[in-house]
């Protein structure tokens, strides 16, 4: 296995070197981190995939790939040979299907979802919502669509990254929370900034 490269991640896209045969994934700490596979330079309207923390580094698929932050993150990668079994359980069995490589697959249907109007990063949602004394009061409010939970992630503005089931829950679209950590910190006017995979 290579050497693991940290780097501090800002809002501008950053290349990722030496990963043609995959690598190892991790958000360290900051803000959230978002990662694009692409064979030309991303523009600053690309938004890309939130990498969704876990306990361990992500294994991805090599390729080019860029990273991005919504603020300032501070991210590792290292450089590896991709395990096949696990890459194929976070994209599927592409044996079926026309491509050469993930990049080819993933721009045509990139091309295929903007031709009727849609877009790949239109499932992507980022919302800055300013909170009001009701949600206070009831303890929870309701995002403008339902989310894929597991890929949901909640921070305060300027503040730290929230623990699902620790510091808040989701259901839907209904993120609720019952501990003191968001009781405390949370107070009517404040802006909390949610990312998530819409449904």
């Amino acid at each position: 296995m290579s050497d693991t490269v940290t780097l501090r991640v800002g809002t501008q896209w950053v290349e990722l070197q030496g990963i043609e045969h995959g690598f190892l994934l991790n958000r360290v700490s900051g803000a959230l981190l978002y990662y694009l596979y692409s064979d030309d330079w991303p523009t600053k309207e690309d938004k890309g995939i939130l990498y969704v923390n876990t306990t361990n580094p992500q294994p991805l698929a090599g390729g080019r790939v860029f990273l991005r932050s919504q603020d300032v993150t501070v991210a590792s990668y290292t450089p590896m040979i991709a395990n096949p079994t696990l890459v194929l359980e976070q994209i599927g069995d592409m044996g079926q299907l026309p491509y050469d490589n993930l990049v080819d697959a993933v721009i045509d249907l990139n091309n295929k979802i903007d031709a009727t109007g849609g877009g790949v990063t239109s499932l992507i949602m980022n919302h800055e919502i300013e909170i009001t004394s009701s949600m206070i009061a009831d303890k929870q409010l309701t995002l403008p669509f339902e989310a894929e939970e597991s890929t949901f992630a909640l921070t305060i503005f300027g503040g730290p990254l929230q623990r699902r089931f620790v510091d808040f829950n989701i259901a839907g679209d209904i993120v609720s929370w019952d501990t003191l950590s968001l009781e405390l910190l949370l107070l009517a006017g404040d802006v909390i900034c949610v990312s998530y995979v819409r449904r």
